[in-house]
Parts: structure tokens; C-alpha cells; sequence
């Protein structure tokens, strides 16, 4: 009965969300807020893994996972090195879908955690949300359907805070996003 039920579960799920894509991009996350100039905030473009499926043929949504870390070593032994965590969703609705190529609106939400230690001194820990209202075009190559490149642009909201020494500093401001490159992603259907 347990197989049964199993089975029926992943039958239903495998028609339900057909079409699984593995894909990458970058995106710029907040890492820490400037106190003392007019809190003015510091990114750093993290690589996310995608990890999508299509609910409908018009419908699509996606996981993103990322990570990355720094390190700064000098010759005076000063040392520095940091860590962020980030982790989202994305959803997309298809508007048009002429050969080869797909556009879409949507949007994408992004909880970022990003901690730092100097010279084996805890450093200060940001917190961060990024919300992006975006448009998305993939471009498919013509023979190779299922390996596709697609640019998001549109607008952005970043919110972040940093504790330093208990004392937190916050941030938040809204603008215009776009790939840094043309060809900003790239993904691959099963």
C-alpha cells in the first residue's frame, strides 16, 4: 500500500510539475550598511543556483540557493574573511512565447544572511531582503531547445540591517535592476 501510495505521489507530482530546469545566476545582495555615510549600502554579487519547474506551460516557479566567501590577507597580517547565505523563490508568468525565445513577468524574493570575522574577531552580521518585480526574457538556442539563456530586468527592493556591536543599522531603498550582461543566466530543462 505504501508503494502504491508513493508511486500515485510521484506520478502526480511528475505531471503536475513537468518540465524541472537547473540554472544559474548572479545576483547583487546586500552585505553591509554604511553608518556613517548616510547609510549607504554595500552588495556583493553572490552566485545563485536555480532550481525551477513549470506548474502550467504559462506558469513557472523556482528555488534559488546561493553562497559565497571572501578572504583578504595582507602583508601585515591583517586578516578578513566573510560569509553570505542566501536563499529565495522566484515565480514567472508567461505573456508571449515566439520561437525560441519566452518573456515573462514575475518576481523573485531573496532572505540573505551575511556574517564576517577580522582577525579572529567576530565581525558584524547583515541581515537582508531583496524583492524583485522583474521582467524575464530566455532565449533558447535554435537544435538545443533545452538549454536556454534568459536577462531579468525591472525594479528592486533591498532592505538590509547590521548589528554592529548590538546596535543595529538599518537600510532600505528601491531602484532599477538589470542582468550586468545581456546573457545574464543560463539554465537546462529535463
Amino acid at each position: 500500500m505504501k508503494k502504491l501510495s508513493l508511486l500515485m505521489i510521484l506520478v502526480f507530482a511528475g505531471s503536475v510539475f513537468a518540465g524541472f530546469s537547473l540554472g544559474y545566476k548572479p545576483l547583487e545582495l546586500p552585505v553591509y550598511t554604511y553608518f556613517l555615510v548616510s547609510g549607504e549600502l554595500l552588495t556583493d554579487e553572490v552566485p545563485m543556483l536555480r532550481i525551477g519547474a513549470a506548474a502550467s506551460p504559462e506558469f513557472r516557479v523556482e528555488g534559488l540557493i546561493g553562497y559565497d566567501k571572501v578572504s583578504y590577507d595582507d602583508d601585515a597580517d591583517n586578516e578578513y574573511s566573510g560569509s553570505i547565505f542566501a536563499i529565495g523563490g522566484s515565480a514567472f508568468y508567461v505573456i508571449a512565447n515566439p520561437a525560441n525565445t519566452v518573456f515573462s513577468l514575475g518576481g523573485s524574493l531573496v532572505y540573505s544572511k551575511f556574517s564576517s570575522e577580522t582577525n579572529d574577531v567576530d565581525g558584524p552580521e547583515t541581515s537582508g531582503l531583496s524583492i524583485y518585480p522583474i521582467m524575464r526574457v530566455d532565449f533558447a538556442i535554435p537544435g538545443a531547445e533545452r538549454f536556454a539563456f534568459f536577462t531579468e530586468f525591472g525594479l528592486r527592493y533591498q532592505k538590509a540591517s547590521t548589528d554592529i556591536d548590538g546596535e543595529d543599522y538599518h537600510h532600505s531603498d528601491f531602484g532599477f535592476y538589470g542582468s550586468k550582461n545581456i546573457l545574464g543566466g543560463a539554465y537546462y530543462s529535463f
